[in-house]
């Protein structure tokens, strides 16, 4: 289970997400600087190996990003997968 450390920031993300994506939203989170795969996550909240277009992954870390607004990224290289990092308010 997730640990909301951040406090209400995850309350009012997980409140704002439609259930069905709250898996890809957990997994991003409890892996929070560290780069992630697709298969990587695919195999994680879907129990699925990747499907040849990855369209699931992307969608989900399109729609999380719009979610995120300006707290967080998500990058994404070839090297590293997709990253989420905080945005510092500095």
């Amino acid at each position: 289970m997730i640990s909301l450390q951040t406090g209400h920031f995850w309350t009012a993300v997980i409140c704002c997400f439609p259930p069905r994506n709250l898996p890809f939203c957990f997994c991003m989170v409890q892996n929070e600087s560290r780069g992630l795969s697709a298969e990587f996550l695919s195999e994680t909240i879907w129990k699925q190996p990747l499907a040849a277009d990855n369209s699931a992954v992307k969608t989900g870390v399109s729609r999380l990003r719009k979610i995120l607004g300006d707290a967080f990224s998500i990058e994404n290289d070839k090297q590293n997968g997709y990253l989420m990092k905080q945005i510092s308010g500095d």
